[in-house]
């Protein structure tokens, strides 16, 4: 069976204390007004974009063979289980 809300809020969990220093930050620089209006897409944390890049290379990699590439689901959840909490892409 699949759920999507909960993996979803899987994910989300899986930013740690990055999330909570990225939201301070977007308000702390007038972005947004308060800490539970910055939506989650808005935080760019190292898991999300490690995420797009990991999804822009596997397009690379199977673009002659895009029955063969392996789907979204499986890239991140495959990132957000290695990922450690870092706070930078590199």
């Amino acid at each position: 069976m699949s759920n999507p809300a909960g993996f979803a809020l899987w994910f989300e969990n899986r930013f740690g204390t990055v999330a909570a220093m990225r939201r301070q930050l977007l308000v702390e620089s007038g972005v947004h007004k308060s800490i539970g209006v910055v939506p989650t897409y808005a935080l760019k944390t190292p898991l999300q974009e490690s995420v797009q890049i990991l999804k822009r290379h596997r397009d690379f990699m199977f673009i002659k063979r895009p029955d063969l590439k392996p789907i979204s689901m499986i890239i991140t959840t495959l990132a957000a289980r290695a990922y450690q909490g870092e706070s930078n892409l590199a």
